[in-house]
């Protein structure tokens, strides 16, 4: 029985692949997976703990939850990646969403993941970086239940931001 060059070929090219299949499962770099809530709904990963440190914002009360305000927001000119604290307080029973939209336009410049009570993101990374200038925006903020994720009521937070 006479095993051809074709036959040796089929049978190294399988080989290689299993061998490159175990390397990949056993060797493979760890991930963050995204946190999914019951509906497919994303956790946001970058939230962090909080703790009600907004230095000067308001909070206003709507309805039991508590929507943190804010007053002039600045950002660095043409940089993408900015620092901003959006926040959701502990003794809220809801997940927020925090969009951030340009009033003149309404170009949505961020959208977060989900953020649990208790949690935070501090650093954003917008759309585009904006050019030097004054801007009113407002900050959409989507509630969400924390057991069902259905839809709660929303809270929109006017805003200037100053662009350096």
């Amino acid at each position: 029985m006479q095993i051809t060059r074709q036959k040796i070929m089929v049978i190294l090219l399988i080989v290689l692949l299993f061998a490159g299949g175990v390397f990949w499962l056993f060797f493979r770099p760890a991930q963050v997976s995204p946190v999914q809530t019951g509906n497919g709904m994303v956790l946001d990963m970058d939230a962090e703990d909080w703790e009600n440190q907004l230095e000067g914002q308001a909070e206003a009360e709507t309805s039991g939850i508590k929507i943190p305000g804010y007053g002039t927001i600045t950002f660095p000119a043409d940089e993408k990646e900015v620092q901003l604290t959006l926040a959701n307080p502990e003794e809220n029973p809801c997940y927020f969403q925090f969009v951030i939209a340009l009033d003149e336009t309404g170009e949505i410049l961020y959208t977060s993941d989900l953020i649990e009570p208790g949690k935070a993101v501090k650093s954003l990374t917008l759309a585009r970086g904006l050019e030097a200038g004054e801007y009113e925006a407002e900050i959409q903020v989507h509630t969400f239940s924390l057991d069902t994720q259905e839809k709660m009521n929303n809270a929109v937070v006017r805003t200037n931001v100053s662009v350096q």
